[in-house]
């Protein structure tokens, strides 16, 4: 799919938008959400293969647990 046809897919965004998300810009919850829609993938097959070890906010919660903003918050 060329970038200008999937930016008319998400609404009217121009090649050169979709180009800048390619190369790591900031995109939405949203517009990744759609992105998945319109590409027929889950949202976590953007994030295979991400490393998250040292990365603040992105620590896994103990097996059966769940994540609990507060419990991670710096005091």
């Amino acid at each position: 799919m060329s970038q200008e046809a999937l930016g008319l897919q998400l609404g009217g965004l121009t090649q050169q938008a979709i180009s800048k998300m390619e190369r790591g810009g900031e995109i939405s919850g949203s517009q990744l959400l759609e992105l998945s829609r319109i590409l027929n993938v889950p949202v976590s097959y953007f994030f295979d293969g991400l490393e998250t070890e040292g990365m603040v906010g992105f620590e896994r919660p103990p097996q059966g647990k769940a994540y609990s903003p507060a419990a991670h918050s710096a005091t």
